[in-house]
């Protein structure tokens, strides 16, 4: 070691009399879902990189984002349930609405 730091190299692993490490595959994902507390939620999204929105959730500054998208979901649900518009059949005529009159006369 003190030779490799007079000549100013890197120690690498080669050079020593170590026996080779172990390679380690990587972990699984973590499941942020199954944490019920808040600092561990917290932690794994500041480690993705999404720390802003989940403080945006907790603070609830998205919520008129969350109306507009469940607004646009909810009519495009009722949207495709509709019934088609079915015109009135050839033999019959249209019916107007009657329009009722009051006990006064108008």
């Amino acid at each position: 070691m003190k030779e490799i730091m007079k000549t100013k190299q890197v120690l690498v692993h080669g050079i020593t009399s170590l026996p080779p490490q172990e390679v380690l595959p990587t972990p699984d994902p973590v499941d942020i879902e199954c944490w019920g507390n808040d600092l561990s939620q917290r932690l794994s999204m500041s480690w993705d990189g999404r720390w802003k929105n989940w403080w945006e959730e907790k603070l609830g500054l998205n919520l008129d984002k969350k109306i507009e998208e469940l607004w646009r979901k909810l009519s495009s649900i009722s949207a495709s349930q509709r019934k088609p518009f079915v015109g009135p059949s050839l033999g019959s005529t249209p019916s107007r609405p009657t329009k009722k009159r009051s006990r006064m006369g108008f």
